[in-house]
Formats: structure tokens, C-alpha cells, sequence
């Protein structure tokens, strides 16, 4: 269920980078989790939806987030 609420905020913005914040308080508004968490989280959504064959669509843009966008 995370997997797809995080990609739902990701289609929503595209093609815009979303922040960690933003990310952290949609995904899990009651607690803080740890960096292993959203990790986690990201890695399972792009073995969801990025295919080796495919362009990536999961991005990380370091120091500002992930997008979501076809490149």
C-alpha cells in the first residue's frame, strides 16, 4: 500500500521533484521514519514500475528528492 500511495504523490507532481518532507508526512503523517524506511520504499516502487528494457521513470535528484518522469 505505501508503494502506491508514494507513487500516487509522485504522479500528482510530475513532473516536479518532491521533497523527503513532503514525502515523509503523506506516507506516514502519525510517526517520523527512519532514512532506511523511505529508502526501502523508493527501492520497492522502482522494482514495481522500472523495467530494464524501459527508460527509468523513478528519479532521485540528490539533495532535493524524487521525481517521477520519463526521460
Amino acid at each position: 500500500p505505501t508503494q502506491w500511495q508514494l507513487l500516487t504523490l509522485l504522479a500528482q507532481n510530475s513532473p516536479n521533484i518532491v521533497d523527503r518532507i513532503t514525502i515523509e508526512n503523506e506516507i506516514w503523517p502519525d510517526q517520523m521514519p527512519s532514512k532506511d524506511m523511505l529508502k526501502t520504499l523508493i527501492f520497492r516502487l522502482r522494482n514495481l514500475i522500472d523495467s530494464a528494457d524501459e527508460p527509468k521513470l523513478v528519479h532521485t535528484v540528490r539533495g532535493a528528492g524524487i521525481s517521477l518522469k520519463q526521460v
